[in-house]
């Protein structure tokens, strides 16, 4: 086989670029999808590497990136860059759009406003979320995720007078028969709401 696949890799991390090699050795073509800013202390701290990241930037077969400014870092690099945003459908958002609501949204009056990505970085806008938060105070507020993110997005919400906060988080559906055997550290993976 002249070319067995693609290797996608977002994560820089040394094992996944070892793996990575080894793939485009093998014939894989290796593209380098830069996702975030893993150089951000609270991102990559624990595992980010410059040079391993380098030697990825270096050798890769093709470079994407999914905002502006991760282009420039990649750029840096002499190497050409695809700007791959993260996406969005701006018909659905457009003024006066006759799309209708998402079937499973909650129900209710005032306007639902939505953020999807990370709010990690010293790149993310929070003057201008603040801005949206004090333009629409009447709003919903539907948070898609858990963790410490998502929790603490409830709270922020809450704490600020949102009319409603909804979270949606997707989990497994739990067993039929209980497992006596899920027990900690699984435990957090059973299904609920709340």
């Amino acid at each position: 086989v002249s070319n067995p696949g693609l290797c996608l890799l977002a994560l820089p991390s040394r094992p996944a670029v070892d793996l990575a090699f080894r793939l485009r050795a093998g014939g894989y073509q290796l593209v380098y999808d830069l996702i975030d800013d893993w150089s951000d202390p609270g991102l990559g701290a624990e595992w980010f590497n410059p040079a391993v990241e380098t030697r990825l930037i270096e050798h890769a077969d093709l470079l994407t990136a999914s905002a502006p400014d991760l282009v420039r870092h990649l750029e840096r690099h002499e190497r050409p860059v695809k700007l791959l945003p993260n996406a969005v459908n701006a018909k659905l958002f457009r003024v006066g759009s006759e799309s209708a609501p998402p079937a499973d949204l909650p129900a209710g009056e005032g306007p639902i406003l939505g953020y999807h990505g990370s709010l990690y970085g010293s790149w993310f806008d929070w003057a201008a979320l603040k801005a949206v938060a004090e333009a629409f105070p009447a709003a919903r507020v539907v948070v898609i995720g858990g963790g410490d993110t998502g929790s603490d997005c409830v709270g922020t919400s809450n704490r600020q007078g949102a009319a409603s906060v909804t979270q949606i988080e997707i989990m497994p559906q739990p067993p039929e028969k209980e497992n006596k055997l899920l027990t900690w550290p699984d435990w957090p993976l059973k299904l609920r709401t709340s």
